[in-house]
């Protein structure tokens, strides 16, 4: 396995995670661009329609699919180590944290959010062979293209969970 590969799971957790809560993937990405933004080895564009959706339940969408990344990932190395919260060195926690911030003030609440969420995600990757599948398809796309653009990774879930 290679840090690519790794890279691969990771984006296409985050990018399947937005397709099944209702985001529109507009691009994902191994081999982002090289700019002054922060280093990053991938890169999912998501657009949110926010229609009658609650700030709450907005929050809680940009929570499950900022960590659906990390967990993809250390569900695809087999090494749950990497998933413990660390907002030191994960942009994904860092967001998953800020958008927690929204729904509760206190730091503890918030952690406890985040663990949970965490741990519904890395069951729902372990023990759903579809939604594990849609992952493993478009981390596979990934490798063989680099970037996906709008519409791929949704015909690849619609595909695995029909």
């Amino acid at each position: 396995m290679s840090e690519l590969e790794f890279t691969a799971y990771h984006e296409a957790g985050h990018a399947v995670m937005a397709a099944l809560l209702g985001g529109v993937v507009r691009a994902v990405t191994i081999v982002p661009p090289d700019d002054e933004g922060p280093n990053r080895f991938g890169d999912t564009q998501i657009e949110w329609p926010l229609a009658g959706i609650s700030p709450r339940d907005q929050a809680l969408r940009e929570i499950k699919t900022a960590l659906a990344g990390p967990t993809a990932e250390a569900v695809y190395r087999d090494d749950y180590d990497r998933l413990p919260i660390n907002q030191e060195s994960s942009a994904d926690w860092l967001a998953a944290s800020l958008h927690a911030s929204r729904l509760f003030g206190e730091q503890a609440v918030r952690l406890a959010l985040l663990h949970q969420a965490a741990e519904q995600l890395l069951h729902l990757f372990r023990s759903d062979e579809r939604i594990w599948s849609a992952v493993a398809a478009v981390a596979d796309e990934l490798l063989a293209h680099e970037t996906l653009e709008s519409g791929v990774v949704e015909e690849l879930v619609a595909f695995w969970l029909r």
